[in-house]
C-alpha cells in the first residue's frame, strides 16, 4: 500500500527504488518494523531452543551474543540506513520476551529490579547525558543494556490489570492486542501522510485524534482482513 500511495500521489519511483523499498521498509516513521518483524520470526525457533535447554545460562549467554554482534556492526560501520532495518538491536529483547513466556510463575526479583534500575540508569544517561559507549552510535538507548527495564514494565502490566471478560475495557485491550499489528500499519500510514495536516493543534487534542485514528482504523483493517480471509475459506469449501 506504501508503495502504490508513493507513486501515485508523491515521487513516482521508478521501478527498481520501489523494489528496493519494499525490502527497506517502505516510509514513513516505524517502516523499519517489517523487515525487523521477518529477521525476528526467523530467529525466535534458535532463541527458543536454546532457553529451553537452560533457561539462566541461554539468558547470560545470550546477552553477551547480543553485545557482541552490536559490536561488531559498530566496528564494521555498517551504515546507518542499514542498521535501520536489522534485527541486531533487539535480538537481547526477543531472548527476553522467550524467557518471560517460558518462565511467568518464577521470577526472582531480587535480580530482576536491580537489572531494572541499571537499564533504567542506562537509558536516562544515554538520551540525557549524552554517554556514549561502544554500541550507542545509532538508535541512542535502544540496546541489550536498556532491556531488563523494559521487561518490568511488561511484568508490572500483566500482573497490576485482570482481565475480565464482562469488562468493556479488558474486551477492547484483547481486541486491540489482536489487531496491533493492523494498528501498527494504520499508524505507520497516518504519521506518514495525514498526522502534518493537524500538526499546528494544541498537543493534547493532536494526541487524542492521532490514538483514535490509528486504533480505531486499525482494529477496522483487522476486523475487514479476517473477514475477507473467512469468505475466502468458505468458498473453497
Amino acid at each position: 500500500m506504501q508503495v502504490i500511495i508513493q507513486f501515485l500521489m508523491m515521487d513516482g519511483l521508478d521501478f527498481k527504488t520501489l523494489l528496493i523499498s519494499l525490502f527497506a521498509g517502505g516510509w514513513g516513521p516505524g517502516s523499519y518494523f517489517i523487515p525487523v518483524i521477518i529477521q525476528a520470526t526467523l530467529i525466535l525457533p534458535l532463541i527458543y531452543m536454546v532457553l529451553k535447554k537452560n533457561l539462566t545460562a541461554g539468558v547470560i549467554a545470550l546477552f553477551f551474543i547480543s553485545i557482541l554482534v552490536d559490536a561488531i556492526c559498530m566496528m564494521m560501520d555498517v551504515p546507518g540506513s542499514v542498521y535501520r532495518i536489522i534485527v541486531v538491536r533487539y535480538i537481547f529483547a526477543l531472548v527476553l520476551g522467550v524467557w518471560l513466556a517460558l518462565n511467568t510463575k518464577n521470577i526472582n526479583y531480587k535480580w530482576l529490579i536491580p537489572l531494572a534500575i541499571l537499564s533504567a540508569v542506562y537509558i536516562a544517561g544515554v538520551y540525557y547525558q549524552g554517554w556514549e559507549f561502544f554500541i550507542e552510535r545509532y538508535w541512542q538507548s535502544q540496546h541489550v543494556p536498556s532491556y531488563f527495564w523494559t521487561l518490568l514494565l511488561v511484568i508490572i502490566g500483566l500482573r497490576a490489570y485482570q482481565f475480565k471478560a464482562a469488562n468493556p475495557l479488558s474486551r477492547l485491550l484483547v481486541k486491540m492486542g489482536q489487531a496491533s499489528y493492523h494498528i501498527f500499519l494504520v499508524q505507520m500510514f497516518y504519521f506518514w501522510v495525514i498526522a502534518d495536516s493537524i500538526s499546528d493543534f494544541p498537543l493534547m487534542i493532536y494526541s487524542v485524534i492521532s490514538l483514535a485514528v490509528c486504533i480505531v482504523f486499525g482494529i477496522l483493517f483487522f476486523n475487514a482482513e479476517n473477514g475477507l480471509r473467512n469468505r475466502i475459506k468458505l468458498q473453497r469449501q
